[in-house]
């Protein structure tokens, strides 16, 4: 019941997505379902908008012919590496005002920075 998702950047967020975190016995997010996560605040969304950012990693994975079935986390490292520069074109870089960011964003930042560029 204490646990919450973590606010970490994407690539981070990709680890925890196909790995998990075993030192504190977290399984893979991935096998979330909604029903794990209705008694955190905003779970079942965040599950939502989660399984969206990582769903575009895995595409852009797949399509540089990684497989994404029993990752550890130095495979997870690696495939996020690979599709770095290309999620630069999907998810907008600076804030919505415009300004460079100093750090990487949250998984959250991501994510509502990718559905500001769609719009």
């Amino acid at each position: 019941p204490g646990w919450k998702f973590p606010q970490c950047t994407l690539e981070i967020i990709y680890q925890h997505w196909h790995c998990g975190d075993p030192s504190s016995g977290i399984s893979p997010l991935k096998k979330l379902q909604p029903m794990d996560v209705r008694h955190t605040k905003r779970g079942c969304k965040n599950l939502r908008e989660l399984g969206l950012l990582m769903g575009l990693v895995d595409k852009m994975a797949t399509n540089r012919g990684y497989k994404l079935d029993l990752l550890d986390h130095a495979e997870a490292n690696q495939i996020y590496a690979s599709c770095k520069e290309a999620l630069k074109t999907e998810i907008p870089a600076n804030t919505p005002t415009g300004r460079k960011r100093k750090r990487p964003p949250t998984w959250s930042t991501a994510y509502s920075n990718y559905v500001r560029g769609k719009k």
